[in-house]
This record gives structure tokens, C-alpha cells and sequence, in this order.
């Protein structure tokens, strides 16, 4: 057998915490881990101890209490682009007989065109209160073709 010696300080063995399983005097705790103490006159790089912000929230990834409450606020055709962006916002979001007569009446109030001009409103389905001008309205609205400035609406 032979044995090899090392030049260097000895390793030193791990604190002990505790004398025998018996013993009842406290334990000794181990020994903190300090940072070396930095000169205040250099800089930190604080960039490389912190983690990168996590992404702001989306509107899918809202709870869906969250999500009904901001539905809620859309007119008939923000509403109606929503719904049909994905299945979930098929089934959650609301475009029902309320939020077309609002929708109606708001742009009565606002004197621009009924989307039903010359035709009954069939207020049962949006695919029914779609035909004829709905569609071109929401195209328009997509392109900002009615945002312009209009007293009571907020814009200058």
C-alpha cells in the first residue's frame, strides 16, 4: 500500500453539531456564508444577480373573472372580433340582443349609419344581424376608419 502525500493546508473536518445522539446541550449552528464587503466607489452590476421580469399578462392569460369584466365594456363590434378569435372567446364572450341595441343606439347618438339602413334589424344572431352593413363597419373600424374626433367621445 502506498501512501501519497500532498503539499498544502489540510483539509479541515465539517463542524460538528451535535456530540452524540444522546446529548442534550444545544447545537452548534453552522457558519454563515457572508459577501465580501464591496467598495461603495465602484459600481454594481446589479443586471447580473437579477432575473428577467416575467412577461406582462395577456388577455387569455387573465382569470376568466378578469376577462368577463373587460368584455364587458366592448361594443358590439369589438366584441363580436374577440369572439371570433379563438374558441374559448367563442364560447365566454357576450354579443347578445343588449349589446346590439347599445351598439345601435350609441351610433344613433353619434349620427352615423345604421348598419341595417332601409332593412329591419333581425336582432337573433349574429349572423343575421351581420348581413349587409355590420361587416363593413367592423372592416372600417379595423382600418380606423370612424376614429376620428367626435364631441363626447374623448378624442381631440
Amino acid at each position: 500500500m502506498t501512501l501519497i502525500l500532498r503539499a498544502g493546508p489540510a483539509p479541515t473536518p465539517p463542524p460538528s453539531t451535535s456530540c452524540s445522539p444522546s446529548c442534550s446541550h444545544p447545537t452548534r449552528a453552522p457558519p454563515r456564508q457572508t459577501t465580501p464587503p464591496q467598495d461603495p466607489s465602484t459600481p454594481q452590476n446589479d443586471s447580473e444577480n437579477r432575473t428577467p421580469p416575467p412577461p406582462p399578462p395577456t388577455l387569455p392569460t387573465l382569470p376568466p373573472e378578469l376577462q368577463s369584466l373587460i368584455t364587458a365594456h366592448l361594443s358590439y363590434p369589438d366584441a363580436l372580433s374577440l369572439k371570433h378569435t379563438n374558441r374559448h372567446f367563442f364560447q365566454t364572450t357576450d354579443t347578445g340582443v343588449r349589446l346590439k341595441v347599445a351598439w345601435l343606439l350609441e351610433r344613433r347618438a353619434q349620427r352615423l349609419a345604421c348598419p341595417s339602413c332601409g332593412r329591419g334589424c333581425d336582432l337573433a344572431s349574429d349572423l343575421r344581424f351581420c348581413r349587409g352593413g355590420v361587416a363593413r363597419v367592423i372592416r372600417r373600424r379595423r382600418m380606423h376608419g370612424e376614429c376620428e374626433s367626435r364631441a363626447g367621445l374623448g378624442w381631440t
